[in-house]
């Protein structure tokens, strides 16, 4: 009985573990010059009535930090429309997303580079605990840089609340 409540509860504590940071399975920033290229969407959601930091974390093919990447967000109230912003040093990017709000995350490619890669979204409420849900897209972007060719769907967390 004791092995069995200690088992128990190790599985409790692993499952834990992980609560409120979710895997960015993939994504593609091509160059801005390249007449037909793949950018990144990532749409995070607050599904909690506590306001929570959620920080994106990128990392490029080899593991390294993508630092100093252009990326835009919009949503809530407190983000400017189509805010531009780079990932910091440690490859990362955060805001204060509010109860029931929703942001979208765009990763534009640079000048000339092509970048690909993985990455992380956790969110830490304020106070008390909450929950946040994402999706990703890539979307391919035509010759004029404003249609879109198709969409490739990247699931997060299955859709469910991490």
């Amino acid at each position: 009985m004791k092995s069995m409540c200690l088992g128990l509860t190790l599985m409790f504590l692993a499952s834990n573990a992980f609560a409120g940071t979710a895997f960015i399975p993939t994504y593609i920033s091509e160059p801005q010059n390249k007449p037909n290229r793949t950018i990144t969407l990532i749409m995070v959601g607050n599904a909690s009535n506590v306001t929570q930091k959620v920080t994106l974390t990128f990392y490029t093919h080899d593991g390294s930090p993508l630092s100093g990447h252009s990326m835009r967000y919009w949503g809530p109230s407190n983000v400017p429309s189509y805010t531009n912003v780079l990932t910091d040093s440690l490859g990362q990017v955060s805001i204060d997303l509010p109860p029931y709000g929703q942001v979208q995350y765009q990763l534009w490619g640079e000048a000339s580079t092509h970048r690909e890669g993985f990455g992380t979204i956790t969110g830490q409420a304020t106070t008390g605990s909450g929950f946040l849900i994402a999706h990703a897209a890539a979307q391919n972007l035509d010759g004029s840089g404003t249609g879109n060719n198709y969409y490739l769907s990247i699931p997060i967390n299955g859709g469910q609340p991490f």
